[in-house]
């Protein structure tokens, strides 16, 4: 997947997975004179075909903004920013925030990163909820644009109808889906009302029954 444009452009509850590119797979941002901002976005399980390049996000943006979003499991490595500078004279910043980004080490700047794997019920099938434990539940901001004012919920296009919609417990979770359980019945993967079937022998490595 790659986007190249002039106008800004937000991508929010979006999962963006299973995709080869040779030199980037997720999302490719090349020299944008522009604003992206990421979401509630879950980028996972995309793969670079090129052992030295990136199978996350690939952005020399103007400005990458990302926010309550999940970006972990891609290959061979997640992803690189240009996160200040200048590259062919356009101003590169990144900002990122109550995000779950692998890669990032404990001195990266920003409120509210988690550094620990998200916990998918079982990602390798496809499965993004979150297990009942993981740290990205309630891990997000309301504030999403950092104005002090709580942006849940919203209607972003004018439209008359609320695009961003409450979210459950004390703040909104990391990622495209919110977590929620109505009975609070988690089989021993983590899906509600599941029957421990669904994820038997699951290979995923954040997967509570992980069996190789």
């Amino acid at each position: 997947a790659g986007f190249s444009f002039s106008d800004s452009i937000t991508l929010r509850n979006v999962i963006i997975s299973g995709n080869e590119g040779y030199s980037a797979a997720g999302l490719f941002f090349a020299l944008c004179t522009a604003q992206v901002n990421l979401e509630n976005v879950t980028i996972t399980h995309n793969n670079a075909i090129d052992s030295d390049s990136y199978g996350g996000i690939v952005s020399t943006a103007s400005v990458l903004n990302i926010v309550n979003s999940i970006v972990w499991y891609n290959f061979p490595q997640s992803n690189l920013f240009s996160n200040s500078g200048f590259v062919n004279d356009v101003t590169i910043s990144t900002n990122i925030s109550y995000s779950n980004i692998e890669g990032l080490d404990s001195e990266e700047e920003g409120d509210g990163i988690i550094y620990d794997p998200p916990l998918f019920v079982n990602s390798m099938d496809g499965n993004f909820i979150l297990q009942d434990d993981s740290p990205c539940i309630d891990g997000g901001t309301s504030d999403i644009n950092g104005d002090g004012i709580n942006d849940f919920p919203a209607d972003i296009n004018g439209d008359g109808e609320d695009d961003i919609l409450d979210y459950y417990g004390v703040a909104p979770d990391m990622g495209a889906i919110e977590h929620f359980c109505e009975s609070s019945n988690y089989d021993q993967c983590g899906e509600c009302d599941g029957d421990d079937m669904a994820c038997a022998g699951c290979t995923d490595l954040g997967a509570l029954n992980y069996n190789p």
